[in-house]
């Protein structure tokens, strides 16, 4: 595309040397090799972009948009805010196609990607072509694809929204991430529909403070970006949202949209759900409490979008486990969960579930912390996990660049009692340790990584799959 267009609605502060060339990438890293290549100079926390720009040109960038003008020949567009130019150049470079979509922006600390699922499942149920974007990759219509971010950056997001107009898909759920919203990945998208999950504990290496994190996702839920907002009435930053425009869900407190009569067991779930005044009895083999909150958002944005009761109803009785979400594998001697739960809350939504509908089992929890990450959050779910944890063996999750060991000390100062807690690193072992403990009153809950497909240690990907883990064990225990 030639450079005069693709900065076609940009904010242009100034235009520096003859910026009629064709460009054949937009790119952000500078060691990024592709030829005719427009690199954006972006302005990080510890790195300036400006600074790497000769890297850029050796490996094949011929222009810059930039925040400032470089003593440098070469044609350089110098704009105010280059994350918001880099999701515009994005947009336009890939023929602006979330133009032609319905987008669902789907944020909150937990039950992003069970929601974003739940909706994609009523899609395919009204053969609607459906796109979804997240923690588990990106979804078109039925087939699957891997993505290494929740959000992925504005040239590869506006890419695959151009391979989903592509496939003939209509309604695109993606996981609207804090960080995704900080860093201006998502500027100049309108969405039909937001939904707020909940607001609680995580990332706070990133933002420092609750206050910062709580106030990125609810400035975005507040924008013009969105059209109609689907908010949680049970979760504690509602409050909020009092002068805005909402449609409500929830359990306890009053909301338009509500479930009753619940039933809940280690197979499923049931209960009466009131959409805006549309009745229909729910029976879906989701589990837990949680999972309700998820299925009453997924159903609103249905209903909104002009899905029918009896279609949403037809959806939630097919739909089966997400992958890495209150998954569970039955054994001759116990059942083992596994679930990606990673923060405090989501800890104690499996843990505290686990509990109320596996009767007197006892539970034995197998968990680590990811390293270089919110170390805050670590022994507040030492505390919870102590709570209601009979054994806890602590392990590896993504330690990346830290000590184990280190990790499981921060994580061992809100263990109370300490005798429950074994210490195993290496976490093939640890869930071994934890399934061989299984006498036919137990209950094993694998926590942390749910259906992500490796362990990165000191920087290293390595291939790894608690579900898989945790099928073999069981299978060479012949349980």
């Amino acid at each position: 595309m030639n450079l005069t267009q693709l900065i076609s609605k940009v904010e242009v502060v100034k235009v520096v040397g003859d910026i009629n060339i064709e460009i054949e990438k937009v790119i952000f890293s500078s060691k990024e090799k592709c030829k005719n290549a427009l690199f954006v100079c972006l302005v990080g926390t510890n790195t300036d972009g400006h600074d790497f720009v000769l890297e850029a040109l050796s490996n094949g960038a011929v222009a810059i948009v930039c925040q400032k003008e470089l003593d440098i020949d070469i044609p350089q567009i110098i704009v105010r805010n280059t994350r918001r130019t880099l999701a515009v150049l994005s947009a336009n470079f890939w023929g602006n196609p979330a133009e032609k979509l319905k987008l669902i922006g789907v944020t909150g600390t937990n039950g992003k990607t069970s929601t974003t699922m739940i909706i994609r499942q009523i899609c395919l149920e009204n053969n609607c072509g459906v796109g979804v974007i997240g923690t588990l990759g990106y979804h078109i219509n039925k087939q699957s694809f891997d993505c290494d971010l929740t959000t992925p950056d504005p040239f590869k997001l506006h890419e695959i929204f151009k391979q989903m107009m592509n496939a003939g898909v209509k309604v695109v759920a993606m996981e609207v991430s804090a960080h995704a919203i900080a860093l201006e990945k998502i500027y100049g998208l309108k969405f039909e529909i937001g939904i707020l999950t909940n607001i609680t504990q995580d990332h706070l290496d990133f933002f420092k403070t609750m206050e910062k994190y709580a106030s990125t996702k609810i400035d975005f839920l507040k924008s013009n970006q969105i059209k109609t907002l689907v908010l949680n009435s049970d979760d504690s930053y509602f409050s909020q949202f009092k002068e805005n425009y909402f449609i409500s869900y929830g359990i306890s407190n009053p909301a338009e949209c509500f479930a009753m009569e619940i039933a809940l067991n280690l197979k499923g779930s049931s209960f009466i759900a009131n959409i805006l005044d549309n009745v229909m009895k729910i029976k879906t083999k989701l589990c837990g409490y949680f999972n309700i909150y998820n299925i009453l958002a997924a159903a609103t944005a249905a209903l909104l979008l002009g899905f029918s009761t009896k279609s949403v109803e037809k959806a939630l009785r097919k739909i089966g486990r997400v992958d890495g979400r209150f998954n569970i594998i039955e054994t001759s001697k116990g059942n083992v969960v596994i679930d990606f739960a990673h923060t405090p809350d989501g800890l104690e939504n499996i843990l505290k579930n686990i509990k109320q509908l596996s009767m007197n089992e006892k539970i034995i929890t197998v968990f680590g912390c990811g390293g270089n990450r919110d170390a805050l959050k670590r022994p507040i779910m030492g505390k919870i996990a102590d709570r209601y944890s009979d054994v806890i063996i602590l392990t590896s999750d993504n330690p990346r660049f830290e000590n184990p060991d280190l990790i499981s000390d921060d994580i061992l100062q809100g263990i109370e009692n300490k005798d429950k807690c074994l210490r195993e690193n290496d976490r093939k072992k640890a869930i071994k340790k934890a399934i061989e403990m299984l006498n036919g009153n137990e209950v094993v809950v694998v926590c942390g990584k749910g259906g992500e497909k490796y362990q990165d240690i000191n920087g290293v990907l390595s291939p790894y799959d608690d579900i898989k883990v945790v099928k073999n064990i069981v299978k060479v225990l012949n349980l």
